[in-house]
């Protein structure tokens, strides 16, 4: 992490609308402004990488 962060929270959610609902909980519950990214894919999550023939 770098940058002006202070924290990750890594979540996963149903759609964008509950992305967007749960960070306006966030937002509310904590006082805090956020900063999203997005991440579409984590290919190697809990998984070894595939190995290639190369």
């Amino acid at each position: 992490m770098a940058g002006d962060e202070s924290y990750i929270l890594k979540v996963r959610v149903a759609s964008p609308l509950a992305l967007e609902e749960l960070l306006q909980h966030i937002r509310a519950s904590a006082n805090v402004s956020t900063r999203t990214t997005v991440v579409l894919s984590t290919p190697y999550e809990h998984r070894p990488p595939e190995l290639g023939d190369g």
